[in-house]
């Protein structure tokens, strides 16, 4: 397989391994775009707890450790650094209930996101024109897929 992947927005291509770490982009970032590392706009797709197309944050979503000062947020700054499960399947909070109240079926039912839904509406949420311009949907879908799953 590939051992390499083009991110649009960094100079040279990384490692499929670091492009799999939650937190490997949210470091990317602050690395090599300083300038736009506060930018709701870029944060909404490389971390977790943010609206791609509103930019904005959700209760418990990321902060930017210069900005948390409860020890909570600096929690969330740590924790949610980086592409996440709930980028795609939303929040997990309902999921998490439903397996505590030992109903399996309707926590994953919660949470599915069928290929359909993935190809129409939610990668499109970040890999739009304007920052993934090369995004052809077939060819990233195998580095995320979950097998068995879909």
């Amino acid at each position: 397989g590939r051992t390499h992947v083009s991110v649009p927005w960094l100079p040279k291509p990384i490692s499929v391994a670091e492009a799999l770490d939650a937190t490997s982009t949210i470091d990317r970032v602050v690395q090599e775009v300083k300038d736009r590392t506060f930018d709701p706009e870029c944060l909404s797709c490389h971390v977790t707890g943010w609206e791609p197309k509103e930019y904005l944050r959700f209760q418990g979503g990321f902060v930017n450790a210069e900005f948390a000062t409860a020890e909570s947020d600096k929690l969330l700054h740590t924790l949610l650094a980086g592409n996440q499960c709930e980028n795609c399947h939303g929040p997990g909070s309902r999921h998490i209930e439903l397996i505590e109240a030992d109903n399996k079926e309707a926590a994953i039912k919660e949470m599915k996101v069928t290929l359909e839904q993935a190809k129409e509406a939610t990668c499109v949420k970040c890999h739009d024109l304007d920052n993934s311009p090369n995004f052809k949907f077939e060819k990233y879908w195998e580095d995320v897929k979950h097998y068995g799953k879909d």
